[in-house]
């Protein structure tokens, strides 16, 4: 088999393979969560980095384990740190939306901070009244 066979022949991710359980328990706690407000969602994007860098971090330690404890040729496990790269890369994209909310919504929080109470739902808000 050459190189192509190999990776024509590995198996695609299908819907039928179990998901395990600790991975179904985060895909229901992330599809379900709705902030309380904003210091809730700062601190859930601030935990989700973290926790990807510690699952990267971890998919490494596979690998060195791969090879260090099984004997593993380190070659045939580069696509496990591959992966663990592409995690991290994962983590630095939250990172990137939790500075793109914090950089939205600044003037608000500051507003907040110094006092304005905001209303309810912000949307009643149009702008319109300024040149009434």
């Amino acid at each position: 088999m050459t190189a192509t066979d190999h990776e024509t022949a590995a198996p695609a991710v299908t819907s039928s393979i179990a998901i395990p359980g600790d991975w179904a328990a985060l895909i229901g706690r992330v599809a379900e969560f709705q902030p309380a407000d904003d210091v809730e969602l700062i601190d859930w994007m601030k935990g989700e980095t973290a926790g990807v860098l510690g699952y990267a971090d971890a998919a490494d330690t596979v690998r060195e384990t791969c090879v260090t404890v099984v004997g593993l040729d380190p070659t045939s496990v580069t696509g496990i740190t591959a992966y663990s790269e592409h995690a991290a890369e994962g983590a630095a994209r939250m990172s990137e939306a939790l500075r793109t909310f914090l950089t939205v919504y600044a003037e608000v929080q500051e507003l907040v901070a110094s006092g304005v109470v905001l209303p309810y739902n912000g949307r009643f808000m149009t702008g319109g009244g300024a040149d009434s």
